[in-house]
């Protein structure tokens, strides 16, 4: 189990970061499509009624991978409000993220079976307006803290371009946990929205 170092000497967290994915995982197996799909929905409108949403001029979302967050509705909201939307790209142990010119655009699937935009897409670019990432994860829980599926990808792009856009976690509640796990390379979200609440850190 991972420490971590706290002022005064080092606390042991109360779960270690697989296990937590395993509970979690779990859950979100067993939900049934139509249940996921309906929760998607309901964060989706909470999320389109924020300020962060309403003056954000590019979107970075991901494209839904098998049982998770489904961002289709999210992907049409933003295309109707004429906002550019950017998906990313994995490259190695990196991530960027290029943009779409709608939803028919053509994308081609990783090695993860992951939806990706094409290797010649333009790539975003902080300076042409405000952006918004809405990221996906595992669990999530108070004071931005997130855990990813382990990858690292999330935590490395906002280590180099977190200070050019704001982050929002797209979850269920059922994802959110006081104690999540944190270490010294995670990175921490500006807000969090479930189908309960949206919350600002």
């Amino acid at each position: 189990m991972p420490l971590v170092k706290r002022s005064g000497g080092f606390y042991t967290l109360p779960m270690d970061k697989k296990a937590l994915r395993r509970e979690i995982n779990t859950l979100i197996e067993n939900m049934d499509d139509t249940v996921l799909t309906e929760l998607s929905r309901i964060v989706s409108g909470l999320i389109i009624e924020q300020p962060l949403w309403q003056e954000a001029e590019q979107i970075l979302l991901f494209l839904s991978f098998r049982k998770e967050f489904e961002t289709g509705y999210l992907l049409e909201q933003a295309f109707k409000e004429g906002k550019t939307v950017a998906v990313p790209r994995i490259y190695g142990n990196d991530m960027a993220f290029h943009y779409l010119n709608s939803l028919d655009d053509n994308l081609e699937t990783n090695k993860w079976g992951i939806r990706e935009p094409l290797v010649d897409s333009p790539r975003w670019n902080p300076e042409k307006g405000r952006t918004l990432m809405l990221t996906p994860g595992v669990a999530f829980g108070p004071e931005g803290s997130r855990l990813g599926r382990g990858g690292g990808f999330y935590d490395r792009f906002l280590t180099q371009h977190g200070h050019t856009l704001k982050t929002v976690g797209l979850s269920f509640q059922c994802q959110f946990r006081n104690n999540i796990p944190m270490e010294e390379q995670d990175r921490r979200l500006d807000g969090l929205c479930t189908e309960k609440r949206f919350l600002l850190f």
